[in-house]
């Protein structure tokens, strides 16, 4: 078996509004909507958002938690600051490598962003 892609499932309170947030202030693209459940995509990474209208998949809110390595990090992090994204933890070199920094969505699902600290340009 090998796999050839992966997809997390955040659970969402209203997708749509998760739709506008993951596009317009996260930077990502609508790949689908089919019912109350859409994906969104950058790159290779791809999430996928479950709204509440989703029959037999109930689960909490804000437990997902994902990581996703990016490049120029640094300007990714201040353009987030000016959106006023709430920021989870600031950006910083890490010792296990890593520049990163985690942010929350508006239903408490983490992303922490990261590039190796080699490639980072700060």
């Amino acid at each position: 078996m090998k796999a050839t892609s992966s997809a997390t499932v955040f659970h969402v309170s209203n997708l749509e509004i998760s739709i506008l947030y993951y596009t317009t202030v996260l930077g990502f693209h609508h790949a689908f909507t089919f019912g109350d459940y859409a994906g969104i995509c950058s790159g290779e990474a791809t999430i996928h958002l479950c709204g509440q209208g989703n029959d037999g998949i109930k689960k909490s809110l804000g437990q997902g938690h994902i990581c996703i390595d990016i490049d120029q990090i640094d300007s990714y992090y201040n353009s987030l600051l000016e959106k006023q994204v709430k920021i989870v933890y600031p950006i910083g070199d890490r010792e296990y490598g890593l520049r990163d920094f985690a942010i929350s969505d508006p239903d408490g699902n983490y992303l922490v962003f990261g590039q190796p600290i080699s490639k980072a340009a700060h």
